[in-house]
């Protein structure tokens, strides 16, 4: 549940970068220089994607992990049905039992191919961690590290937030020439318009 969690904290922080960046180009469109908000807000973004990154490779190692070690499981109990039914045709068996044990024989052949595809997916994934900065070592730790990392980035976010925010109220305050109609009298006569200053 903290891996989903923190997931979802990254994914948001990451949309929230690129609507601090949306904010930063109609400042500026304004004529407000916000160099430094949209400096920010580009590093920001990288840190998020970064993490974000980070957190899919674990994801992505500890889903293969756990399906190979579940057919692991399934290639062990295989084995002992197939030892067990072996043991039971001592004497040559049934043509049923010869039947299920080509069946047994055929699925352990598929598992044990599974289980070498997975190996390989797995050693893949653990290098792609490797690139992207994550020890495999102490998983634990690494997901406990991206979730801080990921919270103390939302905290800049929110800030960066609210100082674009107030750049923008304060272009607004700047420029209040700002017009809208409102239709008055008849309904459908555009001559019954006028101009109304908003503050």
């Amino acid at each position: 549940m903290a891996n989903i969690q923190a997931g979802l904290e990254i994914k948001a922080g990451v949309s929230g970068a690129e609507h601090i960046d949306a904010l930063a180009q109609s400042i500026e469109a304004a004529g407000i220089d916000t160099g430094k908000l949209t400096a920010e807000a580009k590093e920001l973004g990288a840190t998020l994607a970064k993490a974000q990154a980070q957190q899919a490779a674990i994801a992505e190692y500890k889903a293969l992990s756990a399906e190979l070690d579940n057919t692991a499981k399934e290639m062990r109990a295989l084995d002992e049905l197939t030892a067990t039914l072996e043991k039971s045709m001592r004497g040559g068996g049934t043509q049923q039992q010869q039947a299920d044990l080509a069946k047994l024989r055929a699925e352990s052949e598929r598992l044990a191919k599974s289980e070498t595809e997975l190996t390989g997916k797995l050693y893949a994934a653990r290098d792609a961690m490797a690139v992207s900065g994550v020890s495999v070592k102490n998983l634990a730790a690494e997901e406990a590290r991206l979730s801080s990392e990921s919270a103390a980035a939302t905290a800049q976010l929110d800030r960066l937030t609210a100082e674009a925010q107030t750049l923008k109220s304060h272009r607004r305050c700047q420029n209040p020439a700002r017009y809208r109609y409102r239709r008055q009298g008849t309904a459908g006569n555009p001559k019954d318009q006028r101009r109304l200053r908003i503050a």
